[in-house]
């Protein structure tokens, strides 16, 4: 390969690299069953049925 595309696969992994990174860190958010228990509880009863 030459330095061009040599270049080009750096710069796609170094770019992929980091739209996966943003995705994991802002994507996805996950609660703990806690979190979660205590989300439901301040809901009203009459929403549960």
């Amino acid at each position: 390969m030459d330095l061009q595309t040599s270049l080009i696969c750096a710069g796609v992994v170094v770019i992929s690299a980091a739209v996966i990174l943003i995705v994991s860190i802002f994507g996805m958010k996950v609660k703990s069953y806690e979190e979660a228990l205590a989300e439901q509880r301040k809901l009203p009863d009459d929403l549960l049925l």
